[in-house]
């Protein structure tokens, strides 16, 4: 029996993860924990993105030495080997891969096998030429305008495609921060969230500040945002108490992955 987390059933909300662990948790309990010796082996078998530590289920994985965790490909050269495999390259050459193909892949796939896929497939329309020799043998790889993809076209794609759907799924404020969040070169701050979206010509109140902190609390949870350490200030100016700086601290954040494609 297969229950998806991400499916009609476990919205990909991360809120609702809640339900897929309780679920688990009850299947664990009932059908597995409770088996005894003279009754049919069951095997039951979890695939998450993020496995909750303190979930039986998982803590019996741990304990059994069952517990995989699928990074994905974490480097370049990984990346870069998979992709001549998924291009035949003779012996998986990753030197017959150019070095703009492999950094625009690495950049927009962030390691993940299926969409590094959809990416030479995508790519092979219009931007990547492999050119064979005799028999068939492949003498190189060409790719062309590749500064010039637009991967936001690329709807029908499950990178894309799932990208959207998260996108078009989140609460107006919350697709406000992050659009605003991806116009920073940079980490920002809160203060520099509150300065770009709050109007000018109105001081914006603690309220305020909060309501975006709680969005990009929310953001990071579904992984679209991560908190990361920023460079003090080098210039000292005097700063109202109820500045963002002083009531959270020197925080800032970026934006994760390929998340501002959708605006």
């Amino acid at each position: 029996m297969q229950y998806e987390y991400g499916t009609s059933l476990f919205p990909t909300r991360s809120e609702d993860q809640e339900i897929f662990w309780k679920t688990a948790t009850t299947f664990y309990n009932k059908f597995i924990k409770t088996q005894g010796k003279d009754t049919k082996a069951r095997v039951m078998m979890l695939i998450c993105r993020e496995s909750w530590k303190d979930n039986p289920a998982v803590q019996a994985a741990v304990q059994q030495n069952s517990l995989m965790d699928m990074k994905g490909l974490v480097t370049q050269a990984n990346i870069a080997e998979y992709m001549s495999s998924y291009l035949n390259l003779p012996d998986a050459d990753s030197n017959l891969i150019p070095t703009p193909l492999r950094t625009f892949v690495s950049q927009v796939t962030l390691g993940n096998p299926l969409y590094i896929r959809e990416t030479i497939d995508q790519l092979r329309e219009h931007h990547i030429q492999v050119n064979e020799g005799a028999g068939g043998q492949v003498k190189n790889v060409e790719c062309k305008d590749i500064d010039k993809v637009n991967v936001s076209q690329w709807g029908h794609t499950a990178m894309i495609g799932n990208t959207v759907c998260a996108l078009e799924a989140l609460d107006p404020l919350e697709a406000a921060v992050l659009k605003m969040s991806t116009c920073f070169v940079g980490p920002f701050t809160l203060g520099d969230l509150a300065a770009s979206i709050c109007s000018r010509w109105a001081d914006s109140t603690h309220f305020d500040f909060l309501r975006l902190f709680q969005a990009i609390r929310k953001l990071q949870d579904q992984k679209m945002i991560e908190a990361v350490d920023v460079p003090e200030e080098t210039e000292t100016r005097q700063e109202h108490p109820l500045h963002p700086k002083h009531v959270f601290g020197g925080l800032g954040f970026r934006v994760l992955g390929f998340w501002g494609l959708g605006f």
